[in-house]
């Protein structure tokens, strides 16, 4: 599986990682050869989200080969205006697609600066890539 915890705001405990004025949902992902995890958010009126895919150190995911995350200036929403971001070992044909440069495995934080209100967790689901989403829905 690959769980995502409940966003939380991080106010005044940040843990010495964290900002005070952000909102986190952290998670794992392990993904076999021929796996891709689906991401869904809807995201919450803020001045800035992303998701980075991180090792088990807190630290992005081989930069030098490729971007590591995405972020609301990149992504291309969905009709509904929730995001799909389509992650696996490999880079798939999907605008918001990111890999993980072949790590089986690994952390994802989401982020949201200035949220007005905490964000609904993520759906994440695991599908062949065969079944990945190629477009935008």
């Amino acid at each position: 599986t690959n769980p995502v915890a409940p966003p939380f705001r991080a106010g005044g405990a940040t843990f010495g990682y964290s900002m005070q004025d952000e909102c986190y949902c952290l998670g794992g992902f392990a993904l076999e050869p021929g796996e891709a995890l689906i991401t869904t958010a809807t995201h919450p009126t803020c001045r800035f989200w992303n998701l980075t895919l991180w090792n088990q150190y807190m630290a992005a995911l081989d930069v030098e080969y490729g971007r590591a995350g995405i972020n609301s200036g990149a992504a291309v929403p969905n009709g509904d205006g929730s995001t799909t971001i389509v992650i696996s070992r490999e880079l798939l044909d999907h605008p918001n697609a990111i890999s993980t440069k072949d790590h089986p495995e690994g952390l994802m934080s989401f982020r949201w600066f200035h949220a007005d209100e905490l964000p609904e967790p993520p759906v994440v689901t695991v599908v062949p890539v065969a079944d990945a989403p190629r477009t935008i829905g």
